[in-house]
Parts: C-alpha cells; sequence; structure tokens
C-alpha cells in the first residue's frame, strides 16, 4: 500500500539571535515557505540570546537552503543565525 511509503522525516535545529516575538515570526514567516516544512518551534526561553533555537520538522528538509534564508534575515535585522544539528526523526 502507498502508506507504508513516506518520505524520511527529518528535524533541523537552528541557533538564532531571536530577541522578540517579531523576530520569531520572521522567521516562521520564511521558513514556513520552504518545501517540506510541516512545524517550526521558535524557543526563546534561554536567557541567552546565542542559546537561543528554532526547531524545523519535515519531510526533504534541505538545511542548507533554510540556513542561507535565516543568513539573509539575519544580515538584514543585524542578527545571528547558524546551523545547531539535523537529523532524520
Amino acid at each position: 500500500s502507498f502508506a507504508s511509503i513516506r518520505t524520511m522525516s527529518s528535524k533541523v535545529i537552528f541557533n538564532a539571535g531571536m530577541t522578540c516575538e517579531g523576530c520569531s515570526g520572521a522567521i516562521t514567516r520564511i521558513l514556513k515557505k520552504v518545501p517540506g516544512v510541516e512545524d517550526i518551534n521558535c524557543d526563546l526561553e534561554p536567557e541567552k540570546v546565542e542559546d537561543r533555537t528554532v526547531t524545523v520538522t519535515g519531510a526533504g528538509l534541505d538545511a542548507d537552503d533554510m540556513l542561507a534564508k535565516l543568513e539573509k534575515w539575519a544580515a538584514a535585522a543585524g542578527k545571528t543565525v547558524s546551523l545547531k544539528s539535523k537529523m532524520a526523526t
């Protein structure tokens, strides 16, 4: 059956220098346009800005493409962003 055939799901985590809901909202809008993205979770809880993360889950995710898009946002917003990890789930 077709139900048993599925694209491998993956999770990509970025460190992003988000300082407010505006930052996380911008990141969410950018990543929602990327093919395969199913869920985006921005964590603003850590006290240190550099410890704040964006976790993206979906199918067939291109971490490099997402990072390039986030780097454009970071440059324009004067923020930092980096790839923390990527894994198949």
